[in-house]
């Protein structure tokens, strides 16, 4: 039991971990498109939002259970010694 919890704990650490990162490094290098040419006088602002990447979604969760296996791995080890 206490490995099925060092597992969740490292796995939930570790995908809010690669979250946050890979948001704020999206956010750092987006460059926005702005065309002088096709915004009036007086119209008002649209916004568009993306739906939602599930497949990348997938690969952060991937990423993040390898990361809890591996960590719970070498704690286990280490506790055995």
């Amino acid at each position: 039991m206490k490995k099925f919890m060092l597992y969740i704990g490292v796995f939930i650490a570790a995908y809010f971990i690669i979250q946050i990162s890979s948001g704020i490094l999206l956010t750092l290098f987006y460059t926005p498109t702005f065309d002088p040419t096709t915004v009036a006088v007086g119209t008002e602002a649209v916004i568009v939002t993306a739906e939602p990447n599930y497949v990348a979604a997938t690969i952060v969760a991937v990423i993040a259970a390898a990361v809890a296996y591996g960590t719970t791995k070498l704690f286990s080890r280490k506790m055995a010694l």
